[in-house]
Order: C-alpha cells, then structure tokens, then sequence
C-alpha cells in the first residue's frame, strides 16, 4: 500500500509540474467530468482535509486525546460535557444516515 502511495504521488508531482493550472482533465464520474488541474487539485485538498478529519475523529475515539495535543488545550471552548455532546451528536448523525 505504501508503494502504491509512493508511486501516485510521484506520478501527480510529475503531472502538475508538467502542465499549467488550466490544462484540460476530465473525471468520468463527475457530474460534469470536464475539467482543469486547477479545480481537479482543489477537490482533492479538500478530499484530503475531509479523510484526514475522519481518520482524526477515529484516532480520538481509540487514544482519548483530544486534538493535537492530549487534554485538549488547543480546542477552543472545549469542556467534557460539551465534547461528549459533540460526539454524541455525531454519532447521531453517523447512525441516522446509515
């Protein structure tokens, strides 16, 4: 898995440092699968952010740190019964959408 990583990676750095921001790229799945570099780059930044959440969320649930550092000192407004609201909340939302 982790060559696999290795080798799309090299194989984007290759691609965008090979073309300009508004070359052409299509993604047949789209709902409007013509695109650019440029908005195609965009949507994975955010696809990544988006996975990198969940897999932090999932991290959580298993260590019990909260954040980046552990007893949650860099989240803002955060107390226990305010944090177990959040996860119950999203767990809510998790369950309900199947």
């Amino acid at each position: 898995m982790i060559d696999l990583y290795r080798r799309v990676t090299a194989f984007a750095d290759e691609t965008i440092e090979a073309l300009a921001l508004d070359a052409p790229a299509s993604v047949p799945w789209w709902r409007s699968p013509d695109t650019d570099l440029h908005t195609l780059l965009v949507h994975m930044a955010v696809e990544t952010a988006r996975h990198a959440g969940h897999l932090d969320i999932l991290r959580e649930e298993a260590d019990g740190a909260l954040g980046l550092r552990g007893g949650g000192t860099n989240l803002p407004h955060v107390d226990a019964r305010w944090w177990a609201s959040y996860v119950a909340n999203l767990r809510g939302i998790a369950e309900r959408s199947g």
